[in-house]
C-alpha cells in the first residue's frame, strides 16, 4: 500500500519522533485524503503498522529500534484515536496524550503495546525480557525540567477528572492546573467517564433486580 510506503520512507529519514509523526499525517492527508475518511482502509493500515512494529522489535537493531517503533506506534495510536472519535463515536474526542506517550515510549512500553494487539505469541519472549522493568512515562507540563526524560509511572500524578494527563510531581501538576482545568477535552472526558460509570451502575442494578 502506497500509504504505508510513504509513511516508512518519512520515518526512516527522521530524527525527531513528534515531527516525523506530524509529517506522516500531513503528507498522507495531502496525497491520500480519501484514506483518512475510509474506515476499512484505516483499519488495514493500523494492522499493517502493528506488523511493522513486530518486525522492528524482532530485528534487534538497537540503534534505530526504539525510535522507529515509537513513531510507527504513535501513528498507529493516532489512527486508532481518529477511528474511535470520527467513525465509531466511541469516545468524545481524540486522546492525543496517548499518542504523545507512545512517541516518547521506551522499549518495554512499545513491546507491551504491540503484544496486546497481536493474535499470536511472537513477542512473548521479548516481553519476558522487559516485563520486570518499571513502566515509564513523560510529564505533560511543558516547562518540566524532566520534559524529555522518562519517569516511573508508579511515581506520577494524574488529573483526577480526566485521568489522561500525567505529571512527574505535584509541583508540575499544580503549575499546569490553570491551563489544564480550562481544557475542553478534560471537561468532556470527565463527563464521558461519569456517563459510562452511571451506565454501568444502572446496568448492574437492573441485573440485580432481574435476578432477585
Amino acid at each position: 500500500h502506497k500509504f504505508v510506503e510513504v509513511t516508512m520512507e518519512i520515518i526512516t529519514k527522521a530524527s525527531v519522533a513528534g515531527t516525523a509523526c506530524s509529517d506522516v499525517i500531513d503528507t498522507t492527508d495531502n496525497l491520500y485524503p480519501e484514506v483518512w475518511n475510509h474506515k476499512d482502509s484505516l483499519e488495514w493500515i493500523r494492522k499493517a503498522l502493528i506488523s511493522i512494529g513486530v518486525s522492528i522489535i524482532l530485528s534487534e537493531d538497537d540503534d534505530r529500534e526504539v525510535f522507529d517503533c515509537s513513531v510507527v506506534m504513535g501513528l498507529c495510536e493516532h489512527i486508532h484515536q481518529h477511528l474511535a472519535y470520527t467513525m465509531y463515536d466511541s469516545q468524545p474526542f481524540c486522546i492525543y496524550a496517548r499518542v504523545h506517550d507512545l512517541l516518547n515510549a521506551d522499549r518495554r512500553r512499545l513491546i507491551s503495546y504491540i503484544r496486546k494487539r497481536l493474535p499470536c505469541s511472537c513477542l512473548d519472549d521479548k516481553y519476558k525480557e522487559v516485563k520486570d522493568l518499571p513502566k515509564m512515562g513523560t510529564c505533560r507540563y511543558h516547562k518540566c525540567s524532566h520534559l524529555r526524560s522518562k519517569v516511573a509511572l508508579s511515581e506520577m500524578m494524574s488529573c483526577e477528572r480526566c485521568r489522561i494527563q500525567h505529571y512527574c510531581s505535584e509541583q508540575c501538576q499544580a503549575a499546569d492546573w490553570q491551563r489544564h482545568k480550562e481544557n475542553d477535552c478534560c471537561k468532556q472526558w470527565g463527563r464521558w467517564r461519569q456517563m459510562i460509570i452511571d451506565q454501568l451502575a444502572k446496568r448492574e442494578r437492573e441485573q440485580t433486580v432481574a435476578l432477585s
